[in-house]
Parts: C-alpha cells; sequence; structure tokens
C-alpha cells in the first residue's frame, strides 16, 4: 500500500509542512481543492503557495472537490500531477469530464461519497486510472472514518478482478493508525492521511503505523 498526505488542516504552516511531506516516505502530496460551492468549507491556494507545490519533488496527487470542474483542471493541471480525481457528485457531464482530464496528459480518477450508489460509477471503470473512495462526507478534515466502506473498496477490487480493470483503489477521510485496520488485509492500493501525519512528530513514523496496521504485519 502507498500513502499520500493531504495538508487540509495542518497546524504548522503550509511551507514548512510541504517541506516535511516532501522529506518523507510518503508516495504523494494529495492536493485537496474545495471552492465553497461543492462543499460550504474552501480551501486557499495563493500563488507562491502554488509554485511550491509545482516544485516540489513529490507526486501531485490533486483532488477536486468543486464545481465549474474544467476551470480548476485547467488551472490545476499545471502542477503537472500524477493524477487529478474529480468528485462524481459535482457533474452530470462524467464523459466530458473524463475525456478533457486525460487531454491535459494526466491520469484519471473519480471520488465516490459515501452517500452515493456505487452502481453510478460502473458505466466509467473502464475508462479511469483511480477510484477514491470517500471514508468522510467530502469537504472538511478531521471527520470519523465510516468503517462501513470497506464495503466498497471490496466490490471494486472484485470488479477489477473480474473485468480486468487497472484502476488503483484509494481511501481518505479520517485514515489513522486506528481506522486503517478497518480495511486490514484490503487489496487497497492508496491510504490518504492528513492530521494524522502532519500534526505529528514523526511523519515517517505515521507512515509506517498506517502500512503496518493494514497489512497487519507488526514488527
Amino acid at each position: 500500500m502507498k500513502t499520500a498526505i493531504t495538508f487540509l488542516k495542518c497546524n504548522q504552516g503550509f511551507f514548512k509542512t510541504i517541506d516535511l511531506i516532501n522529506a518523507s516516505s510518503t508516495d504523494y502530496i494529495h492536493v485537496d481543492v474545495i471552492d465553497g460551492l461543492f462543499a460550504a468549507n474552501k480551501t486557499f491556494i495563493d500563488q507562491k503557495m502554488f509554485q511550491y507545490l509545482k516544485e516540489s519533488p513529490k507526486p501531485k496527487d490533486v483532488h477536486l472537490m468543486t464545481l465549474h470542474l474544467k476551470k480548476y483542471i485547467d488551472v490545476y493541471s499545471n502542477l503537472n500531477p500524477f493524477s487529478i480525481t474529480y468528485q462524481f457528485e459535482a457533474t452530470t457531464n462524467h464523459q466530458e469530464t473524463i475525456d478533457y482530464i486525460k487531454s491535459k496528459n494526466c491520469k484519471v480518477g473519480i471520488a465516490i461519497s459515501p452517500l452515493t450508489d456505487l452502481e453510478e460509477l460502473m458505466p466509467y471503470l473502464n475508462q479511469i486510472d483511480l477510484v477514491l473512495v470517500m471514508t468522510i462526507i467530502p469537504g472538511y478534515g478531521g471527520q470519523k472514518c465510516i468503517p462501513e466502506t470497506k464495503e466498497r473498496v471490496e466490490k471494486l477490487d472484485q470488479i477489477r478482478k473480474e473485468k480486468r480493470y487497472t484502476y488503483l483503489i484509494s481511501v481518505d477521510g479520517g485514515i489513522n493508525d486506528k481506522t486503517i485496520a478497518y480495511f486490514k488485509n484490503a487489496q487497497l492500493d492508496i491510504a490518504v492521511s492528513g492530521t494524522y501525519i502532519v500534526n505529528s512528530d514523526s511523519f515517517d513514523k505515521q507512515i509506517e503505523s498506517l502500512k503496518k496496521n493494514q497489512s497487519g504485519t507488526f514488527s
């Protein structure tokens, strides 16, 4: 299992937190973008912060919790991200959105809220690179992970094997050393974690605990 770190609620300040993420063993910087329309919360990234992210060596994993998706895809594709993931609930024009992200030479991810029927995602699974299973209601950091979302991970893995699809499966929301155990031994590719890591004294220690508690192996 790989990890991605989100800085949505960091106590150490943006620039120091990004430096610590880059110095850590994590695989991705998870860039949450919230516009205040799709969700009441709103993120702030100014030009200096944007440039700092762009120059950061870790691959960027962009998660758009926004309306007006094309506008945000245009902006955040300039980070040269590993992937751009959009919220399924933010649009009904999925084919257009998938094609538009691909036109930016980015891998395509779809995030799905716990309140959305997983069946609605089925027509698009053969076209995307990542499914982000939201384990909280999207838009706010610090929420508690919903244990029942493990069933979604298991279902997506079953479909992936049966259909021979190649998408990655990721989880995001309230992920820490306790809640990652909900997904113990599940075929999980990426775990996104925020406050559990960025407000700790040792990013690598927290990352290692996530991996151990998910795999069920302990030293």
